[in-house]
């Protein structure tokens, strides 16, 4: 896969990541969320600006805090698309100006070679390599993902088909053993060009003290074996209660792995 292939996608992609937030941030209420603390007094304001640009606040008692959760859910929003569209403009702007160096395309012309060449160019040997499956209750196994794997929620089949999408070697509940105890992590992870392995679990019922206490309990053995939590270890919650937002699962995989 060419660089100017990937651009393209990531192109593709952020448009409908613009789209998606400029539709969210239509159906929200007018301005946006300001907070003032001073000393122990927090104070909420919806910040509004009229058609000649004056702004001004108006004050948000405790009793609207559901406004002020959907304001500041609109500002993050907002932030976050600003951010958005600087990256679209910034791949437009390659798109633009590329010019394809020859040894691109001469791996597009060698794709016939493509078993050959995966190991040293494109890293694709080892998300092929077979490697044992988990066989605790298949019957969960609901959700197909792009790549054709199954997965056991939605979420997991959101992370998969993300880093499907942007061309990240992963392998679903690959067995790891520590001293005698196998683990089954959600996804190992191949950094596509730093060639670091990261373990990345998603803990989807955090309403569930025992799926907590359980979950806690593998962190040391992950510490054990060189993964840190925040450097090679990653971690993503959500409860029925507290669903996580998709849109943050896509910021820590680009974070981690779209250097």
């Amino acid at each position: 896969m060419t660089l100017t292939t990937i651009m393209k996608q990531q192109e593709a992609i952020l448009k409908k990541e613009i789209s998606a937030l400029q539709r969210k941030i239509r159906t929200m209420p007018e301005g946006l969320f300001v907070c003032y603390k001073y000393k122990n007094n927090t104070k909420w304001y919806q910040e509004l600006k009229d058609s000649s640009g004056k702004v001004t606040r108006k004050y948000i008692p405790k009793a609207e805090k559901a406004l002020a959760k959907k304001l500041a859910q609109k500002t993050y929003y907002t932030k976050l698309l600003s951010a958005k569209k600087l990256q679209y403009k910034n791949v437009q702007r390659y798109l633009e100006h590329d010019k394809a160096p020859s040894a691109y395309k001469l791996l597009d012309e060698a794709a016939k070679m493509d078993d050959l060449l995966d190991e040293i160019v494109y890293k694709r040997a080892w998300e092929k390599a077979e490697y044992p499956r988990n066989e605790d209750h298949k019957e969960k196994l609901l959700f197909k993902t792009k790549k054709g794997d199954m997965v056991r929620s939605k979420t997991e089949a959101y992370i998969a088909d993300t880093l499907f999408e942007l061309s990240i070697p992963y392998r679903y509940e690959c067995p790891i053993v520590f001293d005698g105890i196998t683990l089954h992590p959600d996804f190992t992870i191949l950094h596509p060009t730093k060639g670091i392995t990261f373990i990345w679990e998603h803990l989807g019922l955090m309403d569930k003290p025992s799926y907590v206490q359980n979950s806690l309990g593998k962190i040391p053995l992950y510490i054990s074996q060189g993964y840190m939590p925040g450097y090679n270890l990653l971690f993503s919650y959500e409860s029925k209660k507290y669903p996580i937002d998709y849109a943050l699962i896509r910021e820590m995989v680009q974070f981690y792995f779209c250097e």
